[in-house]
Formats: C-alpha cells, structure tokens, sequence
C-alpha cells in the first residue's frame, strides 16, 4: 500500500507541473527593414498576430524626404502597421528634395540698372559703327 501511495502522490505532483495542452506556444517573426540608401533600421522580431505600428521605424537620408514603408521592393504597396507574421521584408520609399531657386523680386534699382545696361550696350554698339565707317 505504501508503494502504490508513493506512485499516486509522484503522478499527482508530475501532472501539477505539466504544461496544459490547451496552451499554445509562442511563436515569432522576424521583419527586416530595407532602407533604400537611408541609415539603417534593425530587423525586428516580433510575436506572431502581434500589431505593429511602424511610425516608430523612420530612416534618415540626406537631401530625401521619407515617404514610408512599403511590402514591395517595386514601392507600390505602402504599409503603416502590420500583424507579425504578415510581412517579412519592408522597403523604404523616398523622394529627393528639390530645391528651386527663388527668383528676385523686381524693384526700382533692379530696372534702372537693367536700363543703364541696355544704354550702355546701345551706345558702345554705336561707337563701334562709327569707327568702322571712318
């Protein structure tokens, strides 16, 4: 009797310690950021079903503006959150600040020293014509 009271108390304890099977395991994804020439994010690794809000990950490149991440190296399917497990690879897009001189107002000094140029122009036009004529 006190073997079978051993066995019983050592069943009881194993099955006390045992995982439940109706647990399921955790499981993870890792997602990989491709910059496209800007500084360099870290791959993450993030639970399976897990949302992710990706305004976190912003790259910096200079003389570009960042204009997100996307599912495709082609960047034709933006993306700004995704479950983990869905996407694997992220790409990101870009576009090049362009810098457009401005243009000068015009004011009084502006057309008066336009005028004396085309003055001078004119009068140095006709010197020339007179001194080929003599």
């Amino acid at each position: 009797m006190k073997k079978i009271t051993t066995l019983a108390i050592a069943a009881a304890l194993a099955a006390s310690m045992a995982v439940p099977t109706s647990a399921a395991p955790l499981l993870f994804s890792k997602t990989k950021f491709v910059s496209n020439g800007g500084s360099d994010i870290k791959s993450i690794v993030v639970t399976i079903g897990m949302n992710v809000d990706l305004s976190q990950y912003v790259p910096e490149r200079e003389g570009y503006t960042f204009t997100g991440w996307f599912k495709d190296e082609a960047l034709t399917e933006a993306v700004v959150d995704f479950r983990g497990g869905d996407v694997r690879t992220l790409y990101a897009g870009w576009e090049e600040i362009v810098i457009v001189p401005e243009e000068p107002e015009e004011t009084e000094e502006t057309e008066t020293e336009e005028t004396e140029t085309e003055e001078t122009e004119e009068t140095e036009a006709s010197v020339d014509t007179e001194e080929t004529a003599e």
